[in-house]
């Protein structure tokens, strides 16, 4: 299983989810539900950390099956309690998935506010542009209309 494919994206937040646990671990879903639901963790903690979900599913006859949302500090609570032959391959895959993720979604939000500085900028440039051209134009006509004033006026002040 590729470790990316272990946690996902929702919203500025990653998290995976108690299929993806139970996927990766080799585990049947409802024994992973069961260690959710049966963690010593406090119920501040868990209700921060796991979010009870369900999805109808064909397999079970469009019935909704529950899973969990789990975050990156429930994963690691949950997780640490599992052992088995390749548990600890899978720890370190999900602690590798998270931190990627994390990356990536930093680098999301650099990208997306650089995408706002250029259009801002873009927009100041085409404002100063437009002053520019307006300028431009307006010069002439103002140029002209004080070398009319100035005609005018020249021959009084010096008589």
């Amino acid at each position: 299983m590729n470790f990316l494919e272990l946690v996902q994206r929702n919203g500025n937040e990653v998290q995976t989810d108690s299929r993806l646990i139970a996927k990766a671990f080799d585990k049947r879903h409802d024994n992973v539900i069961y260690a959710i639901e049966n963690l010593d963790c406090s119920p501040e903690f868990a209700a921060l950390n796991f979010k009870e979900s369900y999805e109808i599913s064909e397999l079970a006859n469009g019935r909704p099956v529950k899973y969990y949302h789990v975050t990156e500090k429930g994963a690691m609570l949950l997780i640490m309690g599992f052992s088995g032959s390749k548990a600890m391959n899978v720890k370190e895959a999900f602690i590798e998935a998270f931190a990627t993720m994390r990356e990536q979604l930093s680098l999301y939000r650099e990208l997306c506010e650089l995408h706002a500085l250029r259009d801002a900028k873009f927009t100041e440039a085409s404002e100063c542009g437009r002053g520019l051209a307006h300028w431009a134009r307006e010069k002439s006509r103002l140029n002209m209309m004080i070398k009319q004033r100035e005609q005018k006026i020249q021959p009084r002040l010096f008589e």
